[in-house]
């Protein structure tokens, strides 16, 4: 057995790129803040490689979790498959290793290897929604701070430290916000949690 050990920002930037939407990558500020409060909640440590694996599936969550918002607030497709297959082949996540970890219970559809692989990250990513919620409403403080992050995150330079300087001009004392309501809800709401929440 390994020593408990966490995962940084720096090992995690090569799975969080693949989620990524704008020019320039400005939103990494946004992953940023969001992995720092997955280490606050201990959702980064592992002190074995099935451990290790949970904390990369995290990863992938906050990445579609994005990907979900930024559909919402400015109708960017992205297709969670088509991002979660360009991890297949890179060596750092196992598939022998995710096919041990999902539900004895999993319904196994796909002939294909790589769809398999897709199937089964996106089983265990609805598994950990829940906590990596949680830990990032804790690190924005509440969840109309982590919208407003989520709002700023495409811009140039985001500061994702000083939210609450803008917050204001984002949503309004009525709950009106800058945004699409829809999106707002994702956050606020709680959707996040799931994609058909």
């Amino acid at each position: 057995m390994m020593e408990n050990q966490s995962l940084s920002w720096d090992e995690i930037v090569p799975i969080i790129s693949n989620f990524t939407v704008w020019h320039g990558a400005p939103e990494l500020a946004w992953f940023k803040k969001s992995w720092h409060g997955l280490v606050a909640a201990e959702l980064a440590n592992y002190s074995n490689d099935e451990e290790r694996h949970w904390v990369f599936i995290r990863a992938i969550a906050l990445g579609i979790m994005y990907d979900d918002y930024c559909q919402l607030e400015w109708d960017v497709y992205s297709d969670a498959d088509s991002l979660i297959l360009e991890l297949y082949g890179q060596e750092v996540i196992s598939p022998t290793r995710i096919g041990n970890m999902v539900e004895r219970n999993f319904e196994v559809d796909e002939t294909d290897d790589q769809q398999l692989f897709c199937s089964m990250i996106l089983d265990l990513v609805a598994q950990v929604r829940l906590k990596v919620y949680d830990a990032l409403v804790k690190e924005y403080g509440d969840p109309c701070t982590l919208y407003a992050g989520l709002f700023v995150s495409r811009e140039e330079g985001n500061d994702q430290e000083n939210l609450n300087e803008i917050i204001d001009e984002i949503i309004d004392e009525s709950g009106f916000t800058a945004g699409r309501e829809e999106a707002f809800g994702y956050v606020v709401s709680a959707s996040m949690l799931a994609v058909d929440a």
